[in-house]
């Protein structure tokens, strides 16, 4: 079975790594997209990030387990603090609530 050349040399062992994603990437699009090698390798650049991107979502949607993490991916990119969920699990009261 063919694999990466092993290297003591770390920017080339990046540099195999990033081609090897590459191609991962590549064969991926393949897979779900149906387009080509060489349509795939023509596309501007934005668009084939794009087409990664929804495919992978879309990929992921198919789970239980690829939702529930898209879900916290949402949570966590979140940048504003949910201030209901805080006081409800902090115990902590707006001003004027004497209960």
């Amino acid at each position: 079975m063919p694999s990466l050349p092993v290297s003591n040399n770390q920017d080339e062992a990046a540099f195999f790594a990033k081609g090897t994603e590459l191609m991962n990437d590549i064969a991926f699009l393949n897979r779900k997209s149906g387009m080509s090698h060489q349509e795939i390798m023509s596309l501007p650049y934005g668009i084939y990030l794009s087409y990664i991107k929804q495919n992978t979502i879309a990929e992921l949607m198919e789970t239980q387990e690829g939702r529930e993490y898209l879900a916290t991916c949402q949570r966590v990119q979140q940048k504003t603090p949910d201030l209901a969920k805080l006081r409800g699990n902090t115990g902590y009261k707006e001003a004027g609530d004497n209960e």
